[in-house]
């Protein structure tokens, strides 16, 4: 056999097949798309527009603080219409024939607790329950029958 075919692993791929190199080398998406673009308050369609009464409405829900300025009031709004620009472009995925998820985990670290490994055994820490050893009302100092008696 060729020296060279003794040396080559037989199921890598050569030196100048980088594909899956070259295709992770450029972005196919910035997270700019993400935001909205930059443009006037006038071409914010009506259905997204914030309002200032809006906003403190939704503070009030949030149980946050109102704006201490005008100027903290806008940055306000600008970020709320980001994160709205970023709900409504994640909404717009086409999801037919995904099967919703159930719930997000991280299925390697998630251990199973039951209440019997958090909570100690209540017979180690209290005895059996429902068995007195020893005469609870040898101890009071006035009894009538079975009962103790109290002062008020």
């Amino acid at each position: 056999l060729p020296r060279r075919l003794l040396f080559q692993r037989l199921y890598s791929t050569p030196a100048s097949s980088n594909a899956a190199l070259e295709a992770l080398s450029k972005p196919s998406w910035s997270v700019r798309s993400l935001l909205p673009p930059k443009t006037n308050a006038a071409s914010i369609p009506e259905t997204s527009k914030i309002t200032p009464e809006k906003l403190r409405h939704l503070l009030r829900l949030a149980a946050l603080p109102p704006p201490a300025s005008e100027e903290e009031e806008a940055d306000l709004m600008k970020t709320l219409l980001d994160q709205l620009h970023f709900v409504k472009d994640a909404q717009s995925v086409d999801t037919y024939g995904i099967e919703p998820l159930a719930v997000i985990r991280d299925e390697v670290s998630v251990r199973e607790y039951s209440i019997q490994d958090i909570a100690p055994e209540p017979e180690k820490e209290m005895g059996k329950q429902g068995s007195v050893d020893w005469d609870v009302l040898s101890l009071a100092e006035r009894k009538l029958g079975s009962y103790l008696v109290v002062d008020e």
